[in-house]
């Protein structure tokens, strides 16, 4: 819960599990992205206020995702590949019971610090999105935001599947990087790409083939998925 000084945030291990080669890529780039980020953490009142019950109407694929969330009371929130803990702050403060996951120990370091600054509690987990070291249906809603196209979709759909609670719902927003419009105007426009992992796959077209899997094997048992892009 935001603003009660006796909650530190919790750290919590995830059990050894061996990576693959793309999850070590991701774990040297991760720890370099970490590294360049020297500018203090501080609390935003304004984010908070922006993220704490956004519009159905906004604009905002980021706010959109929050507004999904509706009531999360008494919910546990998985905030799958939370990097340094942005969004996992908005959630805590909303009053969830959130676990930040990610493979990265130095953006998890940092996730912890800011959920510090900001006041909440929170739980953390180092470790793969492929075997999260979750019990089986302990998740009410997976919060997954611009990480599916680091993952292979089959592995992450089972580990998901496991996790997620009956009636649980997965929230997801991934960038779009291969449409055939954006493709063409940008190779006019010079811009720079940012940091991008060697085995990064931007996917929407192929997400949305692989994620109607996801969709429909969530649905079988009886769980929901919610999309949006940016």
């Amino acid at each position: 819960m935001f603003g009660n000084a006796q909650t530190p945030a919790e750290s919590h291990p995830s059990t050894e599990v061996s990576f693959t080669d793309e999850e070590k890529a991701e774990i040297e780039r991760s720890a370099v992205d970490a590294a360049r980020r020297t500018e203090p953490i501080v609390m935003d009142r304004s984010q908070l206020a922006r993220y704490a019950d956004p519009p159905a109407d906004t604009i905002f694929p980021l706010e959109y995702a929050f507004h999904l969330l509706g009531p999360v009371h008494g919910k546990t929130i998985l905030d799958y590949g939370c990097g340094a803990g942005e969004d996992l702050v908005f959630l805590a403060a909303r009053g969830g019971d959130v676990i930040g996951l990610d493979i990265s120990p130095e953006l998890i370091e940092l996730a912890r610090k800011r959920a510090e600054v900001y006041n909440v509690n929170a739980r953390f987990i180092v470790g793969s999105g492929y075997e999260t070291g979750l019990p089986t249906a302990s998740v009410d809603i997976i919060f997954a935001i611009a990480i599916f196209h680091h993952l292979d979709l089959d592995a992450a759909k089972k580990e998901l599947c496991r996790v997620l609670r009956p009636n649980g719902v997965i929230i997801l927003k991934e960038p779009v990087r291969d449409s055939a419009w954006l493709s063409s105007l940008l190779s006019a426009i010079p811009y720079d790409k940012g940091d991008i992992s060697p085995f990064e796959k931007p996917h929407f077209s192929s997400f949305r083939q692989k994620g109607k899997i996801i969709t429909e094997k969530i649905m079988e048992n009886k769980r929901g998925i919610i999309t949006t892009s940016s």
